[in-house]
């Protein structure tokens, strides 16, 4: 939502923004989808020399990895063509284990683009960081990796939105890091953020969103919204996202990213205006062709929209996209769009593409379901709930549903997000003799199962003795070193209205 005026209102409509003509998605390879759009100054600022950075893949658009085994990335770099890359991924790959493949070199941009293929062992279940050095020179893209392997039919996705971030003093509180644990504890496939990351857009407030969507332990994918765009203008570009519009691919979906820019001025002479501008700019021509090429290539595959201003909204559509508001309603009609996702209001709603609210009489409308979510923000932000989140689940090719049921009724208000606080995850440590035990404890207060839910537990490595620990009440999937803690992952089944509880058993050091 708005906080202050923009310092610049608008990008030029009247312009393409850049296309970069590179085999690059936003995560799985499918079909003839047209190539991502890259914000255009990230081509044209001047690199160190030597120099070098990651533009993709990013912690806002990271690599997901399929059987392939394989992932793109892109540089800009000024190196010789004839340097020597290294790839890493940490923690778990070390340099020399990823082989750097089908090097390209644009000299206009210092643009690489190349292809890391992964050698044959079990997939990681953990954020990888990519690491990409030459010679004496080193760039990191955390969390900017992630094994998936072949992508279920089935699967949950979580909708994030306006967070706004703040500096001085950097906000969030420890709620936001809760409903971020329940979130890792819920464990979908991924996150999407709809805009609004942080309240200002200043360098203290990236810095410490990088540090948030660290703590996800699933990829987060990440459009940018107009507080995003109120300070410096390239630095979600630089250190969230390349693209302003993008597509994932995952088992039979389409997710399309968008772009709805900064706020519509609705007299330019007069100025920014809060009262009357809460509307956002929208959707270029150049961003309407792109889209129905990104829909029409999806074929026959579920079909989700996420963005931050949305294009059906309560108030009239006061707060809704300006430009080309009724051009994207077409295409989501033509191409049968399921649901687009987005934020801004800071309320729950759900709409049909005809505008009429949804209630329980009008459960499943014919066409495409816009809805908005609560804020994932503090108190002084939402305007009816706190840090909520929104679970959208997909099954037999359907969106199954995107509201979970919060009590012991059949129904509940169709638009209602997840309030942060319904999934509670406590700790202890039990000691036995010689034996030490973790103990992780869940309650789920919702009235939906999680049958592969998921918990970390980090051991001092001080206090760990080598070798598989024995768990109960789950399994282990993964383990990994992270700083001086060893963290175990441990799945488990998380039944609907009720309590489970894993153990994380091991002896001391020397028994």
């Amino acid at each position: 939502m708005n906080h202050n005026m923009p310092k610049r209102t608008a990008r030029a409509f009247t312009n393409a923004l850049a296309v970069v003509s590179l085999c690059l998605v936003g995560a799985v390879a499918a079909g003839d989808v047209p190539p991502p759009r890259i914000h255009d100054a990230l081509l044209s600022k001047p690199m160190p020399q030597p120099g070098i950075k990651i533009v993709y893949p990013a912690i806002g658009n990271p690599a997901l990895v399929g059987p392939s085994r394989r992932f793109r990335m892109l540089l800009r770099a000024n190196i010789a063509q004839s340097a020597d890359l290294k790839v890493s991924l940490e923690p778990g790959w070390p340099t020399g284990e990823a082989r750097v493949r089908n090097l390209c070199f644009s000299g206009k941009d210092k643009l690489i683009e190349a292809e890391v293929e992964l050698p044959e062992k079990t997939p990681l279940r953990r954020p990888l960081d990519l690491v990409v050095r030459c010679g004496d020179l080193a760039a990191r893209a955390p969390n900017a990796v992630f094994m998936t392997g072949k992508a279920p039919d089935d699967f949950d996705v979580v909708q994030i939105t306006d967070l706004e971030l703040r500096g001085a003093p950097l906000e969030p509180s420890r709620n936001l890091e809760r409903a971020i644990a329940e979130i890792n504890c819920i464990a979908p496939a991924f996150v999407i953020a709809t805009g609004d990351l942080t309240y200002a857009g200043n360098p203290e407030e990236y810095k410490e969103l990088v540090r948030v969507l660290s703590l996800f332990r699933v990829p987060v994918f990440a459009v940018i919204g107009n507080a995003d765009y109120h300070g410096d203008q390239d630095a979600f570009f630089e250190t969230i996202n390349p693209y302003h519009d993008f597509t994932v691919d995952y088992g039979p979906c389409r997710f399309v990213g968008l772009d709805t820019g900064t706020n519509h001025i609705a007299n330019p002479q007069g100025g920014y205006n809060p009262a009357t501008d809460q509307r956002g700019t929208g959707l270029s021509d150049a961003q309407t062709a792109w889209l129905a090429g990104a829909l029409a290539s999806a074929g026959e595959s579920l079909k989700i929209v996420f963005m931050h201003f949305p294009a059906v909204s309560q108030f009239n559509n006061g707060a809704s996209i300006a430009f080309n508001r009724e051009k994207f309603k077409e295409l989501c009609a033509e191409h049968n769009v399921a649901l687009v996702v987005a934020g801004h209001t800071h309320l729950d709603a759900a709409m049909g593409n005809d505008e009429r609210p949804l209630s329980t009489a009008n459960r499943k409308p014919a066409g495409t379901i816009h809805v908005q979510t609560a804020t994932t923000s503090s108190e002084t932000r939402a305007i009816h709930k706190a840090y909520s989140y929104r679970l959208i689940r997909i099954a037999a090719k359907e969106v199954a549903c995107f509201s979970m049921r919060l009590d012991k009724a059949e129904d509940t208000v169709l638009s209602e997000s997840i309030p942060a606080g319904k999934i509670k995850i406590a700790s202890v440590i039990e000691t036995l003799g010689e034996h030490k035990s973790r103990v992780v404890q869940t309650r789920n207060e919702l009235n939906e199962e999680f049958p592969a839910a998921q918990v970390s537990v980090a051991i001092p490595k001080r206090e760990f003795s080598g070798g598989s620990p024995a768990v109960r009440g789950g399994k282990l999937i993964d383990s990994y070193d992270r700083g001086e803690d060893r963290v175990f992952v441990i799945e488990f089944r998380l039944p609907a209205r009720s309590r489970a509880q894993v153990s994380l058993t091991m002896k001391s050091p020397g028994q």
